[in-house]
């Protein structure tokens, strides 16, 4: 291995080298015009006149900007040897976003929507084996309950809690999710996936766009419908119906036509949901063609180098430095 092999895995770090060398050089200066009275007092009259600097100080000077230096080298990855790694084939990803505003309360669907599209859940996480899968719910703000995970069997522990009590504020803000969904795909680093809404709500021209948005940074977005075209009178909290400007009942209905807007928008697939099992095979049929073909289709002994991070060999001699400073009398 020679100076030439040496590779740095985040070579910015080496500018902080020049600074350290000034202040080196500094501190070295100041205690040399500190020491050049020694020259011309006699010796007889220095402990008189001339304060002692302790013997270990320009040592334990040295130690310091050393260890500086120790651990700058650290911070910029020194390299120079690659070690292959297996490749692993891709998954497809889906996060579910789940509407919980109230009108998720009502019975025209049985025992009630919300707990309906509970069901729906459970049977989801027995069929998407081998799929990443993430949950987010929904009524005036999205709120994360899981990122990504394909640890299924925990991520069900939270489904039997789902119900319209968990939003403070009521409300219905699609987009919102849609673009919170996006988000967790690439913090998770996904270059595609599908965005699956199980919701009641009315759908806008900002849930449109929202769709739109994501399907273009290449999040599909599919839309399941929960409830029915007859729909069911709005009650409040309190048991009184929910009434509109005019006084009339509220009551919310499921329009096919705006699911097939939204999925078409978002390049995704549209249904209601169902009792058997057509409405979840249809997304997932879709989401098994989200996957890298390159990396589908790849050896799986298949194996990619990766650098190995040489810095680490650095550190017990920082930690060795490290213990002097705790030598008692020690001056800077």
């Amino acid at each position: 291995m020679s100076i030439e092999a040496i590779e740095w895995l985040r070579p910015y770090w080496l500018l902080a080298i020049a600074p350290l060398l000034i202040g080196w050089w500094w501190a070295i200066k100041r205690i040399t015009v500190g020491n050049a009275w020694e020259s011309w007092v006699d010796p007889e009259l220095q402990p008189h006149v001339l304060s002692a600097e302790p013997p270990a100080s320009r040592w334990g000077l040295h130690a310091l900007f050393l260890a500086w230096l120790l651990t700058v080298l650290i911070l910029a990855g020194p390299v120079w040897q690659q070690q292959p790694v297996p490749v692993y084939e891709s998954r497809p990803s889906m996060i579910a976003v789940v509407d919980v505003s109230p009108s998720m309360s009502l019975e025209d669907l049985q025992p009630s929507r919300i707990e309906r599209l509970v069901f729906k859940l459970t049977d989801l996480l027995d069929q998407a084996k081998g799929i990443e899968l993430g949950l987010l719910v929904f009524a005036e703000r999205p709120y994360v309950v899981s990122p990504l995970t394909d640890d299924l069997k925990t991520l069900g522990a939270f489904l039997p809690s789902l119900s319209t009590d968990l939003a403070p504020v009521p409300g219905s803000e699609m987009h919102l999710a849609i673009d919170k969904a996006s988000e967790l795909f690439e913090q998770a680093g996904k270059a595609q996936g599908q965005i699956v809404l199980f919701t009641d709500s009315v759908i806008d021209e900002q849930d449109i766009e929202s769709a739109k948005v994501a399907a273009d940074a290449g999040y599909r977005v599919s839309v399941i419908g929960v409830g029915t075209a007859r729909g069911a009178p709005l009650r409040e909290r309190d048991g009184d119906f929910v009434r509109d400007q005019t006084g009339a009942v509220v009551v919310p209905r499921i329009d096919v036509s705006q699911l097939r807007a939204l999925a078409s928008a978002g390049r995704g697939v549209s249904t209601l949901v169902t009792r058997g099992n057509g409405d979840l095979e249809a997304i997932l049929r879709l989401s098994d063609t989200l996957i890298n073909p390159d990396i589908d289709a790849a050896d799986p002994n298949r194996t990619s180098d990766y650098w190995v991070e040489q810095g680490v060999w650095l550190m017990p001699l920082l930690a060795l430095l490290a213990l002097g400073f705790f030598r008692r009398g020690l001056a800077l």
